[in-house]
């Protein structure tokens, strides 16, 4: 029960942060970015755009898009939030040569840390 009350306040919590970034009064650092549309397209995002959705803030200058921190700012997932199913399918996954942590991560939606943890490989 304790499992599913603390995915379940992990969900709330980030639709209140993303719900409450709508509302800034600083300009979205995404508004003048020349990497907005391959961010839309791609699932990527900076750490301006982190630091909007988490802080209503934005340090000006840190540009680089990447996967884990649009996983970060939109998703918000962690070993709390997947299900048995998901966490069986992980480790299976993480036997099979050639699938790295950052393959499963993605598929997951997940950060490759969060993997290793799963698999005991911290």
């Amino acid at each position: 029960m304790q499992h599913i009350d603390l995915k379940i306040s992990n969900q709330a919590s980030k639709v209140s942060d993303w719900i409450s970034c709508s509302f800034n009064s600083v300009p979205c650092p995404c508004d003048s970015c020349e990497f907005e549309t391959r961010c839309k397209n791609e699932n990527l995002a900076c750490k301006d755009f982190l630091n909007y959705v988490e802080k209503a803030d934005t340090v000006w200058g840190d540009r680089i898009p990447t996967r884990r921190l649009f996983i970060k700012a939109f998703l918000c997932r962690n070993e709390a939030s997947l299900d048995e199913s998901e966490i069986l399918e992980i480790r299976q996954l993480n036997k099979q040569r050639g699938v790295t942590h950052r393959m499963i991560a993605d598929l997951f939606y997940i950060l490759p840390e969060t993997v290793r943890k799963i698999v005991g490989a911290l």
